[in-house]
């Protein structure tokens, strides 16, 4: 069992360790089972769509030389990637699918669901597929939305015990830990099965900018023969086994629904609460969207991976293939340079052999990830701590976010000057013409045991924007980690202002020695 790290990392582990009385109360109680999955008719996406105005809007869009290509947009500031899923859903006319790993019941949370309440109500098929491990938090939310006629809600390898707080419910499953310890951590919308976006952001006011705390991150809006390959990623979770309808296994309904959550007009209005920023809304409203086209690779790992880890499936021995390995593999093979950016960087032995290989080939690499003021998960930057020497020493240009220089930059814009960036966006760019953005966190668990979707594009004009744009200028808010001397010591410098700091920033000696201590019985396959 391993400590957790939100939004990624099971939390089985910390509440076992901090409640040792729960833990023998819950050794008392009977282990919970799921209903056995009644008999249900696979459904699939309707590709009779050429006569909506999205379709049409995508058929303007696209070059005469475009077959077999994909078109993409970026959508870097929480303002626009808001806008894009407002904009999406609002416009759909037969269908929309989305799936995440979490939606929270707060504004933004409200207001996705509400949009999607509306959809349904004037005649679009929605399907929603959730990770069923925080999706009790916005169980009013999904139950709301699953009693439209044209809606469904499905919840992604549900934890046995269905009742009470997540402690309980955790400890009551903790029988079937192999199966619930691997997560859906895939994002999705997709539109009339035309248009699609995709990339690191749950659906929660932090991922889109508002608040004191908030996510960087970045999305994708997709056209072309990519949202053909998403679609069908899409169905396939849908119709997994893994896969069952709200109504089947229900969510426990004792938390208060949130205000306003019943009333669409309200969940329209909690939209302002995002910072209004250019989207893609004009573009389509003048029926065409300006897109970068280039062919795309789809990474991804199918829904059955979390049935490997069930009962019946035998031991459950993470896989050495997937999705992220596969990405890895691909970027390694880039002849110049490659930037990386992760939230959260275990490279472990296998990917320090894979490093080395590149820098031997005179690969130059760049790897930015949270420090220790920035991530939310301390556990999982003290192993990345243990690797960070070796990487540095191999030639890799180390850069740490600084939560607080983060914050400062997004409180020009009007934002308080207190705000800490803690960086949520997954993606790299190789040799300056291929980029890799997606769900993937560059980690023993995305590798191994969730669920994670990304794409390669080929793409000069993505990368450029992704390097001289927004996120490539996140590195400015960094700290370099440069190697001290002959004796392993490292220093942290600041790109910004040059101040170099003998110490690593927000990890204090203490803190260090008891994360230390707690890393020695978590097996690092789980961080």
């Amino acid at each position: 069992m391993a400590l957790p790290r939100l939004p990624l990392l099971h939390p089985a582990v910390r509440l076992l360790a901090r409640t040792v009385a729960v833990l023998a109360a819950a050794a008392l109680a009977a282990c919970a089972s799921l209903p056995p999955p009644a008999p249900r008719t696979a459904s699939f996406a309707d590709d009779d769509v050429a006569d909506t105005t999205l379709a049409q809007i995508v058929a303007a869009s696209t070059p005469a030389d475009a077959a077999g290509l994909s078109g993409f947009r970026l959508l870097a500031d929480g303002g626009p990637a808001w806008e894009a899923r407002l904009a999406l859903i609002d416009r759909a006319e037969r269908s929309l699918d989305a799936q995440t790993y979490s939606i929270a019941a707060d504004a933004s949370g409200r207001a996705f669901v509400g949009a999607l309440r509306r959809a349904a109500a004037r005649g679009v098929r929605v399907r929603l597929l959730v990770d069923d491990l925080y999706a009790h938090e916005s169980a009013a939310l999904l139950h709301a939305l699953a009693r439209q006629p044209m809606a469904e809600v499905r919840l992604f390898n549900p934890l046995p015990a269905r009742e009470g707080p997540l402690a309980l419910r955790l400890l009551r499953s903790v029988h079937e830990f192999g199966r619930i310890n691997r997560r859906m951590h895939n994002k999705l919308l997709l539109a009339d099965h035309r248009l699609a976006i995709t990339g690191g952001r749950n659906i929660g006011d932090a991922y889109f900018g508002t608040g004191d705390a908030f996510f960087i991150d970045l999305d994708l809006l997709a056209a072309g023969a990519a949202v053909q390959e998403l679609s069908a990623l899409f169905d396939r979770f849908w119709n997994s086994t893994a896969s069952r309808p709200l109504a089947e296994v229900g969510l426990a309904a004792d938390a208060a629904a949130p205000p306003g959550h019943e009333a669409p007009e309200d969940a329209a209005a909690a939209a302002g609460t995002v910072p209004p920023s250019p989207g893609p809304s004009q573009a389509l409203d003048q029926g065409r969207l300006p897109l970068h086209w280039g062919r795309a690779r789809l990474f991804a790992d199918p829904p059955e991976r979390a049935s490997r880890g069930a009962p019946h499936a035998g031991p459950a021995e993470p896989e050495r293939d997937g999705a992220v390995l596969g990405a890895v593999a691909a970027l390694a093979q880039g002849d110049s340079e490659l930037l990386v950016v992760s939230p959260y960087f275990i490279p472990g032995s296998e990917g320090l052999a894979r490093i080395a290989a590149a820098r031997a080939r005179g690969l130059q690499v760049r790897v930015l990830t949270n420090s220790a003021s920035a991530t939310d998960e301390p556990l999982a930057h003290a192993r990345y701590a243990v690797y960070r020497r070796q990487v540095v020493e191999l030639g890799v240009e180390v850069y740490e976010l600084s939560a607080t220089l983060a914050g400062r930059r997004r409180g020009t814009a009007g934002d308080s000057a207190s705000s800490h960036g803690r960086l949520h966006a997954k993606w790299a760019v190789v040799d300056r013409r291929r980029v890799l953005v997606g769900s993937m966190n560059l980690d023993p668990r995305s590798a191994l045991l969730n669920t994670e979707l990304g794409l390669l594009i080929d793409s000069p004009e993505l990368a450029h924007e992704l390097l001289h744009g927004a996120p490539g200028q996140v590195l400015d808010d960094a700290w370099r980690v440069r190697p001290a001397g002959s004796n392993g010591a490292l220093v942290w410098q600041g790109v910004r202002d040059g101040q170099a700091l003998a110490a690593e920033p927000g990890f204090g000696a203490g803190r260090r020695l008891l994360l230390s201590l707690l890393s020695l019985f978590v097996p690092e396959e789980l961080l």
